[in-house]
């Protein structure tokens, strides 16, 4: 019942002119609903008013009843005798819509309002309240109503219909999918029904279907019984008692069909998910059942893993058994009946095992089970695996430019094929222990870890000959074992080396072996390098070949052989190696390191080669180092038990070293044995012997008393020949070695010795005499005075004579027994006599010794005098042993292998000699044909081994005697021809490859007795020299090659051909006999070499590559957060891939390791692919005419399965910030979810809770989209309704009596009211809006937006329909004024474009070509090279989320340009665009190269924006490094850019190009909107000049939008305004009426103050007003922020955020601060730009 309310009149008596008003009548008339109320009457008499007074007339009205709201119309009639005509006063009411009761139920809303088409089950809700009045069902039906072309009536069964409690009624529709709106209408008997037009929609669009789940849980239960669990939902799942007894969990659409049986369907692209990682997908629905404490799952359809693989597409099961323990966590070992069994998928079905491909891995599986770790759920594999090194060569690529076709196969058949690879040089197929996949640490789903073992066999003939790897390798790959195992290992022999071994793979991008590694066990465990004669062991071996991926990856290619192994090794037992290198190739094995002999480590940097023949041997080169005493090269030859080696050495012999002491001896021959170094020095005429001791086997020495002695003097009568023994030691090693001098050198006699007495017929010393020597009868050394000795010499070969003296050197004569004088030459080496001192400090006395010596040879026999012309100290005398030596040396060719050697020489008695035989110029220590000739025999016939290679020799002779005598001495040279070797090459021809490759082709006549089996290949310098460390390559099977490339040697240093250099090739042709019985290895034979002249190796020049992937057109995005190889993702299974080159080029394809194209050469290559589901494979190599090449290997990831999103339920609850709706579900990891708009978190297994805040709205719609890596999105929509309500009683319109001026618009908005108060946001679908009187006022559409015509009022109405028979309404008044100028416009940029802008833009789009697509990833600094005109920087924190960036270039340049006459384009015209709305939150960096010699003016060049609403070129600026022709410039958003010179841009002289300002200036100059000011002749901008108000308001009106309004009769309301200039007026007057400016109040003036200069918070306020205040503040800025001007301090936020304004380095804004010119301009252009 509506309430009475008054209507008064009052009258105002009270004016100046006014007079008595007498008998006045009032009558009211009433229209439109309105009535007086009971007991009023309709006129009201009033007998006077008099003046300057008033009177009030009123009525009491009522409204009459009704449901809506109305306008009524009261009229009043007054009358009185002091006015000449009846006044009428007319005024509207709004009657609001009345019932007696509101309706006891209310419908408000139904959630969804769209279904999908597809779904098993669709469903909807009707939300209101008072639905328990609907229990009784016989009163009332619910029908669904279609209209349109094919309309239908349904009426619901109740057995569908659920009332779910008071406030919500849900219905399930069974048949009903047809595409359309339905009406919802209910009926009721007793009370009002509902309709909702149009209220529901069944839709084709996949985001609506039903996501929401159930979830099956099997669990152990006690006596070994198995369980299925219902829960109601996640948080049911999670709390759940006994959640560590669930085996698996079923995720889905899960319906009972009887007593523990249920059936789960996966609804189109949404799959039931298992334990978080398995997906199953099929038109048929999974079975599960409990019955008798067993539980299982049948299915028949797709199996995969979530975000991955599909590896199963049949039968499947998964049983419980009762009585069997099932685990999460099995152990490794097979089950038994002691052991928890796995949960195992058991594969039913006929069908055959898909490949799949996993990190680079070629995979089938075979069986499955479920896992459980700490970081989550896994599936284990178990299967097979293929690995591959090489590929097919071209002659197996199918198809070429025109018909290159995919070779994929599908998947059925993808098991038929066992011989795919057939053809691989190298294939192994590996069983597979244990894959997994499941959640890593990164929380996404992917391959987790491999384990595989297998023995596989390496093809015959792999390796060259005489290199020989054996039958068996053992392939292990572990990747759970931290640090992961990651092998192939072998067990190898290496023709005589037997050790283990491994490859080791690159993955980049598959794995592909790439290092062949060698070990064996320890060091006490050897392994036998000749195994059948035990000659040498290797310990600790560690190597192998690099580079192998390289190699094999040429076609036709000869990879450069050799096995780089480190090894500790010990050859004859004597000499030990460690931390050597042995390497092995096909002529020998060769160890680089230092050797020790025995324990000494005397040889340094030894290079030791095992030559392929027999006798076995090594051949050693090295550098000698004992102590500080020996240095120089060796040559050795090492046996099993001996060393046999000649030296030329450098001895340092220290000064108390009788005879030789302080002299250097260059260029010594030595011998070397097992003990011992020995060599012979010229001193005095005579030689004498010098030996090298090994620290174990020093002899001992006994001087004086016969007590042992360590070194020094040893010349005594005991017999021990040495002059003196000298003992080294190095303190940090502990080695030890003994010098001995004089070996030769025998002591007879001495002057001291005067006393003699006879034993045994000869005369001795007597005791403490000292000993005395008698020799024949008489005394050895005696002194006939202080200056005259006798000496008694005797059939010597030599004598020695020691002189003792102090003083001056005495003057001697020595006179011979046959009384002539023996002539004395002081000569160091030809002469007979030296002087020697040995200073205190070194001589055993301790005091200085001075000694004189003289040598005699071939003495004669008898008494020898010396006589000195001062006193002697005493006189010695000794034996010397002289060297043999060679007079000659000559060898004769009997036949081709007998050379029969003839020698002659001095002193050979007793000598031996050992003959090798070595290339001629060779360095090498040569092959031993035999040892310990008799030298005295004069001639040896040798006989050369019949594996001696075709070539020039000689042969050295080693001539040795005891430990002091050796010499070498080396034949003429004599030619040796191979009678086995297999024929020259012929025809050899030597021309480049590309890339710095050298292709060798050669012919070899027809096989004859000796065929050859191999060919090896050498490449030398220009000069014939060889190429440092490059070895040799080997070939089998054809007659050309590749040459060349990187080699990586062990020591991780590189060696190759030099591009730009010359070189000489050789071939020569090999072949092996049949192992001789008791021989360690084969002989080997070869040709001669044939050489090839000299050939250039050009620098490669490979082309550079573009790669474009599309698909339907678009382009695939480069994944650039992975950084070691390209990836793109791709949702189809198909892909266009396009190849260009720089230059033309052909090219050839390989997906999946499969040849799928080949071309020729060409501008652009173009192939489709058939992608398997999962990671794809591309190999692209391109090569250009010269053949340089370039290869790059793509990863294509195939994903077309959206991602999983299944919502579990969504509740409505209370919170302290109002009504929230919290949305649960599950989402496939690793993916990203946003729901309405904001990133919802995802816990490890995808479980997300995520909360709206539904405020006052009654419902609210849900958006959630999943989007995985590769992009694929699953979409949800939904409509939550508002349980919380209470029943609606009223609604209001906000804002509720609102007033705007002409021309603008407004948002109204209905609110309900509910029983407590609260007001509630209605949903504005379920509104109706209207105008109660269409006075004109207002325009009124269905959203409630009013635009304001004219001045008058308008009156508005809602209706918000909560049954059929009821509506609740609000109805408001709405005033419309006149526009006051008081409130700012929003000012719009001038449009300054031609006409016909999108004809040109469609122009422009023709010449469009997609060049370049990448993904980029949020916190990833990504730096793209685009084009060779362009590259990107884009800094990590520049993006919130993933967006795809996509590049065009424009090649229609003449077409572009034509409209631009005097602007000319250094660089192509780039279109740079992000396939989403994504802010930049960092300024990214272009790089562009031009043209710099098409350049006039660089200081016109800059980077243009394309405007393409406008149609014009917009300048940006940029960083110009002229020299290089680079520009570099930084933007905060994309758009069409090039490098333009613009020679209509008008310079300005004061503006340099490093001036801050720059660009923001010419930028302005570019508009027009500066002008700048003309001196001299020339154009400056003055940018350090404060502005003037006048001169800002001009530059900020000129960059605007014209606006026609007519000026001339604006009044300025500013004191000062006749001193605004002329040029600035009709800004200033423009600025002024649209509120832009106000004016300084300056004691109580307003002023415009046009000359003035203007603040920084002054520019603030203008800018700000002319936005037209919409925009919102996201930040707050500047720390003095408080001394802003209220009226600026509204908008310093907003410019700070959009970059128009930026403060100082102390974060402050200085508001007072004046702005300059420049400021000014920098300003404005922020400002057009970022609007």
């Amino acid at each position: 019942m509506q309430e009475d309310f008054e209507i008064s009149l009052t009258m105002d008596n009270s004016l100046p002119v006014s007079v008595p008003m007498k008998n006045i009548k009032a009558a009211i008339e009433l229209e439109g609903g309105l009535k007086l109320a009971s007991g009023q009457p309709q006129e009201i008499s009033i007998g006077v008013v008099e003046r300057d007074s008033r009177a009030a007339l009123t009525w009491k009205v009522r409204g009459e009843p009704s449901e809506y709201f109305r306008i009524g119309q009261a009229t009043i009639f007054l009358k009185s005798e002091s006015l000449k005509e009846t006044l009428t006063y007319n005024k509207y009411i709004i009657i609001p819509g009345s019932s007696d009761k509101i309706p006891d139920i209310q419908y408000t809303d139904i959630t969804p309002k769209n279904l999908y088409y597809k779904d098993a089950r669709k469903s909807f809700e009707i939300n209101g309240t008072g639905f328990e009045m609907l229990k009784d069902r016989g009163k009332w039906d619910l029908k669904l109503i279609r209209g349109g072309t094919n309309p239908a009536v349904y009426t619901i069964n109740h057995r569908m219909i659920n009332v779910i409690d008071d406030k919500k009624i849900q219905v399930i529709l069974e048949d009903i999918s047809e595409i359309g709106s339905y009406t919802v209408k209910l009926f009721h008997r007793d009370f009002s029904g509902c309709t909702f037009e149009n209220g529901l929609n069944i839709t084709d669009d996949t985001a609506y279907k039903n996501l929401k789940y159930g979830i099956l849980a099997v669990t152990s239960e006690p006596n070994g019984t198995y369980k299925l669990n219902v829960f109601e939902s996640e948080d049911k799942l999670e709390t759940y008692i006994g959640k560590d007894k669930i085996l698996l969990v079923v995720r889905g659409d899960i319906q009972q069909k009887e007593a523990r049986k249920f059936e789960a369907y996966s609804s189109y692209d949404t799959p039931i998910e298992m334990n978080g990682i398995l997906l199953y997908k099929s038109d048929v629905p999974i079975s599960i059942s409990e019955s008798n404490g067993s539980v299982k799952l049948t299915g028949n359809g797709g199996l995969s893993v979530s975000g991955s693989v599909t590896f199963w597409k049949w039968g499947f099961e998964i049983c419980f058994d009762k009585g069997t323990k099932y685990s999460l966590t099995p152990s490794d070992e097979d089950s038994n009946e002691d052991n928890n069994k796995r949960v195992e998928i058991v594969f039913t079905g006929a069908g055959g095992i898909l490949k799949n491909m996993l990190a680079g891995f070629n995979l089938k599986f075979n069986n499955a089970y479920f896992y459980r770790d700490e970081q989550g759920d896994s599936l284990m594999f178990g299967g097979s695996m293929y690995l591959s090194l090489g590929k097919k060569g071209d002659e197996e690529d199918t198809g070429s430019e025109s018909s290159g076709s995919s070779k994929s196969k599908s998947e059925d058949e993808d098991d038929e094929d066992e011989d795919d690879d057939k053809d691989d040089p190298f294939k192994i197929e590996i069983d597979v222990q244990k894959i997994a996949m499941g959640q890593k640490s990164d929380k996404k789903i992917g391959l987790k870890g491999i384990a595989a073992e297998a023995t596989v066999g390496f093809p015959k003939d792999y390796f060259p000959p005489p290199v020989d790897i054996g039958a068996e390798a053992k392939v292990k790959i572990d990747t759970f074992s931290d640090p992961g195992e990651f092998g192939m290992f072998l067990d190898v022999d290496l023709k005589i080396i037997k050790v283990k071994g491994e490859i080791e793979f690159v993955l980049i991008p598959y794995p592909i072996p790439d290092k062949l590694y060698f070990y064996i066990g320890s060091d006490e465990l050897g392994v036998d390098i000749i195994p059948p004669v035990p000659v040498a062991t290797l310990l600790g071996v560690g190597g192998g070949i690099d580079n192998i991926y390289n190699l094999v990856n040429l076609d036709a290619s000869s990879p450069p052989f050799t096995v780089m192994l480190t090894v500790t090794a010990e050859i004859g037992r004597i000499l030990r190696m460690k931390d050597v290198t042995l390497s092995i190739s096909w002529q020998h094995a060769e160890l680089k390191g230092d050797i020790k002999i025995k324990k000494y480590d005397i040889i340094k940097d030894a290079t030791i080669r095992i030559r392929w023949y027999t006798p076995f041997g090594f051949h050693a080169s090295a550098r000698l180092e004992a102590f500080d005493c020996i240095e120089g090269k060796v040559l050795l030859n090492i046996f099993q038990d001996d060393i046999v080696g000649i030296g030329s050495v450098r001895l340092y012999i220290p000064e108390k070293v009788p005879v030789v002491g302080n002299m250097t001896i260059a260029g010594a021959e030595l011998g070397i044995d097992t003990h011992k170094l020995w060599a012979q020095l010229e001193i005095i005429s005579v030689a004498l012997g010098v030996k090298y001791v090994f620290g174990e086997a020093s002899p001992e020495f006994y001087i004086g008393d016969g007590e042992p002695g360590t070194e020094g003097l040893v010349a005594y009568m005991d017999g021990t020949k040495g002059l003196c023994a000298i003992n080294y030691r190095d303190e940090k090693t502990g080695e030890e070695g003994t010098m001995i001098y004089g070996t030769n050198v025998t002591l007879l006699g001495s002057s001291k010795w005067d006393k003699a007495y006879a034993r045994n017929d000869v005369y001795v010393a007597s005791a403490g005499d000292g000993w005395k020597s008698i020799l024949m009868g008489m005394p050895v050394v005696v002194a006939l005075n202080d200056s005259t000795y006798q000496l008694n010499v005797q059939n010597q070969e030599a004598a020695l004579f020691e002189i003792e003296y102090e003083g001056a050197k005495p003057k001697v004569k020595v006179i011979k027994p046959d009384g002539t004088e023996y002539m004395l030459i002081e000569n160091d080496i030809q002469g007979n006599m030296r002087y020697q001192t040995i200073g205190a400090e070194h001589s055993e006395s301790g005091k200085d010794e001075q000694k004189l010596w003289i040598s005699v040879v071939k003495p004669q026999p008898g008494i020898w005098k010396i006589i000195s012309d001062k006193p002697l100290k005493s006189a010695k005398l000794y034996d010397v042993k002289m060297a043999p030596e060679f007079t000659s040396l000559n060898s004769t060719k009997i036949d081709n292998s007998t050379v029969e050697i003839e020698w002659t020489g001095e002193y050979l008695d007793g000598a031996k000699i050992n003959l090798f035989l070595l290339e001629e110029g060779s360095s090498e220590a040569g092959r031993l044909l035999r040892s310990d000739i008799d030298a005295a025999k004069g001639a040896y016939t040798a006989v050369l081994p019949e594996d001696v290679q075709t070539g020039r020799y000689v042969i050295r002779a080693e001539l040795k005697k005891e430990d002091y005598g050796f010499t070498s001495k080396t034949t003429g040279a004599f030619d040796v021809t191979d009678l086995k070797a297999p024929g020259q090459p012929r025809n050899l021809k030597v021309e480049p490859a590309g890339n710095g490759y050298l292709k060798v082709e050669w012919t070899q006549e027809p096989e004859g007795k000796y065929p050859a089996q191999g060919y090896v290949i050498t490449v030398f310098n220009e000069d014939g020299t060889a190429v440092p460390g490059f070895p040799e390559a080997y070939v089998s099977g054809r007659t050309e090659t590749i040459i060349g490339g990187e080699i990586t040697r062990q020591d991780g240093t590189t060696v190759r051909l030099e591009p730009g250099k010359s070189y000489n090739v050789s071939v020569m042709a090999h072949r092996e006999d049949e192992l001789i019985p008791g021989e360690a290895i084969k002989r080997q034979h070869y040709s001669e070499p044939v050489m090839s002249g000299v050939v250039y190796l050009p620098v490669p020049q490979p082309p550079k590559l573009k790669l474009m992937l599309k698909q339907r057109g678009n382009v695939l995005p480069l994944n650039t957060g992975e950084s070691n190889i390209d990836e793109y993702y791709s949702k189809g299974n198909e892909v266009m891939l396009s190849v260009e080159g720089d230059t033309p080029v052909s090219a050839r394809i390989h997906l999946n390791n499969e040849a799928v194209y080949s071309g020729g050469i060409g501008d652009k290559h173009q192939f489709t692919l058939t992608l398997n589901e999962g990671e794809n494979n591309v190999e692209i190599r391109a090569a250009n005419s010269a053949g340089d090449f370039t290869d790059k290997v793509i990863r294509i990831i195939c994903d077309t399965v959206p991602p999983l999103l299944l919502i579990d339920s969504t509740e409505i609850q209370e919170s302290s910030i109002g009504t929230i709706a919290v949305l649960k579900g599950k989402c496939e990891p690793g993916c990203k979810l946003t729901i309405n708009g904001e990133d919802a978190d995802l816990d490890s297994e995808g479980i997300f809770e995520h909360t709206l805040i539904m405020g006052s709205s009654i419902s609210m719609e849900v958006y959630a989209a999943a989007e995985d890596r590769v992009g694929n999105i699953t979409e949800y929509r939904s409509t939550v309704y508002n349980a919380m309500l209470k029943a609606i009683r009223r609604v209001v319109i906000t804002p509720a009596s609102p007033t705007i001026e002409v021309g603008e618009s407004l948002k109204l908005q209905l609110n309900a009211v509910d029983s407590e108060g609260k007001y509630l946001s209605v949903n504005p679908g379920l509104v109706k809006w209207s105008l109660m009187a269409d006075t004109g006022t207002v325009t009124l559409d269905d959203n409630a937006h009013v635009k304001a015509l004219q001045v008058g009022q308008a009156y508005i109405m809602a209706e918000y329909k909560v049954t059929d028979d009821f509506s609740h309404t609000d109805a408001i008044p709405l005033t419309v004024v006149e526009r006051t100028g008081k409130k700012p416009k929003a000012a719009g940029i001038r449009l300054a474009g031609p006409a016909g802008v999108l004809n040109n833009i469609a122009a422009m789009e023709r010449g469009r070509v997609d060049i370049f697509a990448g993904r980029l990833q949020p916190g990833n600094e990504t730096v793209l090279d685009v084009d060779e005109f362009l590259s990107l920087d884009i800094p990590a924190n520049s993006l919130d989320s993933a967006a795809d960036i996509m590049f065009g270039r424009y090649d229609n340049q003449e077409e572009l340009m034509r409209r631009f006459p005097r602007m000319r384009l250094l660089s192509p015209m780039f279109d740079i665009s992000l396939n989403r709305d994504v802010r930049l939150r960092a300024p990214v960096c272009l790089r562009f190269e031009y043209d710099a010699g098409r350049v006039t003016d660089v200081r016109r060049v800059a980077v243009y924006r394309f405007n393409e609403q406008q149609g014009v070129w917009e300048y940006i600026g940029g960083t110009i490094d002229s020299e290089n022709g680079i520009i570099t410039v930084c933007l905060s958003g994309f758009s069409k850019y090039a490098v333009i010179e613009n020679s209509s841009l008008r310079l300005m002289e004061d503006i340099r190009e490093d001036r801050w300002s720059r660009d923001s200036i010419y930028s302005l100059v570019h508009r027009s909107i500066i002008d700048g000011v003309e001196i001299g002749g020339a154009y400056c901008f003055k940018p350090d000049t404060f502005i003037t108000r006048a001169e800002f308001i001009k530059i900020l009106s000129s960059a605007l939008e014209e606006d026609y309004t007519e000026t001339d009769s604006i009044q300025l309301p500013f004191a000062d305004r006749k001193n605004i200039p002329d040029w600035a007026l009709k800004h200033v007057k423009k600025a002024f009426i649209n509120g832009w400016v106000n004016g300084r109040v300056i004691e109580s003036k307003n002023l415009i103050e046009a000359d003035g200069r203007i603040t920084r918070e002054e520019a603030c306020a203008i800018l700000g007003r002319m936005l037209g205040g919409s925009a919102r503040p996201k930040g707050v800025y500047f720390s003095d922020r408080d001394s802003v001007a209220k009226y600026a301090l509204g908008y310093l936020d907003v410019l700070a955020d959009m970059g128009v304004l930026s403060g100082y380095k102390d974060n402050t804004f200085k508001p007072k601060n004046f702005i300059t010119r420049e400021e000014a301009a920098a300003m404005t252009d922020l400002y057009l730009k970022n609007r």
